[in-house]
């Protein structure tokens, strides 16, 4: 019937998150949402599960570490395993409840060959559509983690206001609870004082106390039936907004993660240049370490669009392995052109020629823009192959 939702409609979430869960999540998101853009399909949304395949630098570096950190993101995820959200849908006037956590399960790999510290996850669609669909969540559940805030009845009040900023209401006994509770049990009749309780003070003390969000209430009484006995019929809420100074992002922006990521590449970059030049001793060294890698750091900052170029390449080259489960070798560019046939990207990120055993590009930015001119009309494949792994392991995939 035209008009009628043929689906569910998404009503609310209760997810007690940890900051660095929600931050392993809002970077899941964004994996999905560039993996969706680089294989132009949509996203299905008719799957239980969805496969993410990502690696633990892309994960380190877009949760701002400058370093690896295995046992961290194994930690956050091994969590996430287990911490459940609790989702209410609505359809023709029935409300419908889903525990499901975000990863069902996940599988690290790491071979000789391949140094990425693959990942493999399999996570709920159901909570992908959620949070792609409504990125605001991302704000809210900051906002609880920072806050502390447990009660349901207190998420849904400050969800309900916190943009609107001060507010007054009215709702009838019956209104309040059908906006404050998804219980899918069959309730008895909540009188007042039950209302009063279990959800007004609650409400008033947990918000007023953890937030910035000031809550109160009065009782609306009414002359009810033949007796005109005075009852309490009804609640008027006010609601008063503290300022808040610092906002938590809403969705991490691809920008935000990018920044993250060339500050992670140069700082992995500069750790393998000083260990290899203090093999030397050079007197700038020996003299003051932190200064020489201090200057170290600025010269790189001043080259930050290369070190992009090599995270874009880096993802492509993931990208193409990650959807080759079953191939063995090097990711290459077929008939480059008339004098390269095979063509491969090696650790310096430039475009190497595999039978020539040459570079034909002067750096990642004109490997990059090269390969983007060569991927309008070109072709890539993985080629089996055991030569030259080792000057191009970025380029390998074992499968």
């Amino acid at each position: 019937m035209k008009g009628q939702s043929l689906e569910p409609i998404f009503k609310h979430i209760f997810w007690n998150l940890t900051k660095p869960e929600i931050d392993l999540v809002n970077v899941l998101l964004n994996i999905v949402e560039r993996k969706d853009d680089l294989d132009s399909d949509e996203f299905d949304y008719n799957q239980f599960s969805y496969i993410i395949d990502t690696n633990m630098h892309e994960l380190s570096s877009s949760l701002g570490f400058l370093q690896l950190e295995v046992d961290t993101i194994t930690q956050t995820l091994d969590s996430l395993t287990r911490n459940l959200a609790t989702i209410y849908h609505e359809k023709d006037n029935h409300i419908f409840m889903t525990k499901s956590s975000f990863i069902y399960q996940f599988n690290i790999t790491s071979t000789d060959k391949d140094i990425n510290k693959r990942l493999n996850m399999m996570v709920s669609t159901k909570l992908i559509k959620i949070l792609k669909d409504h990125k605001d969540l991302f704000e809210l559940l900051y906002r609880f983690e920072r806050f502390g805030v447990k009660s349901k009845y207190s998420k849904v009040i400050y969800e309900r206001y916190y943009k609107a900023g001060d507010t007054a209401e009215e709702f009838t006994i019956d209104e309040l609870i059908e906006t404050t509770d998804f219980s899918l049990e069959k309730k008895t009749k909540m009188d007042w004082s039950r209302v009063n309780s279990n959800i007004l003070k609650r409400v008033s003390d947990e918000l007023s106390k953890k937030t910035d969000m000031y809550f109160q209430f009065q009782k609306v009484k009414t002359a009810v039936g033949d007796t005109k006995r005075i009852q309490t019929t009804g609640i008027k809420l006010f609601i008063t907004m503290a300022p808040e100074v610092n906002d938590p992002e809403v969705c991490y922006s691809d920008r935000m993660l990018m920044d993250r990521k060339v500050a992670y590449y140069i700082e992995r970059d500069i750790k393998h240049r000083f260990a290899a030049l203090n093999k030397f001793k050079t007197k700038e060294i020996i003299s003051d370490p932190e200064a020489y890698m201090y200057k170290m750091r600025t010269d790189a900052q001043k080259i930050a669009n290369e070190y992009e170029a090599q995270v874009l390449l880096q993802e492509w080259l993931n990208n193409i392995k990650y959807n080759n489960h079953d191939h063995e070798g090097l990711v290459v560019l077929e008939d480059y052109s008339k004098d390269n046939q095979f063509i491969t990207i090696n650790n310096n990120y430039k475009l190497y020629d595999i039978e020539k055993k040459q570079e034909i590009s002067t750096s990642a930015r004109d490997s990059r823009i090269k390969i983007k001119a060569f991927m309008k009309d070109g072709h890539y494949d993985i080629v089996e192959t055991e030569d030259y792994i080792k000057n191009c392991s970025i380029s390998y995939t074992s499968g």
